[in-house]
């Protein structure tokens, strides 16, 4: 992953953290979002997700297995841990 785009996840993933969300939502067009409390809050301060960055980060992050799901069903759920 290019440094920028493993800075942006990790600032991010800091975002979802700090606000104690369960969920961070990237959608290519869309500006991030997380899931507090159940709602949806998109996040207003963030850049919006580019095609080039979440394929960037799915080729680092996701396995190979996961990567086949996201083709096949346009979506793809999943964990990852990350250390500060």
């Amino acid at each position: 992953m290019q440094t920028t785009q493993n800075i942006t996840l990790k600032r991010l993933l800091a975002v979802v953290a700090e606000r104690q969300a369960s969920d961070l939502l990237l959608v290519v067009g869309n500006r991030p979002s997380v899931r507090h409390a159940g709602k949806l809050v998109q996040l207003a301060d963030e850049e919006v997700v580019t095609h080039d960055f979440l394929v960037g980060m799915i080729d680092e992050i996701a396995t190979d297995e996961q990567q086949h799901r996201l083709q096949a069903d346009k979506e793809l759920i999943f964990t990852y841990d990350f250390i500060d």
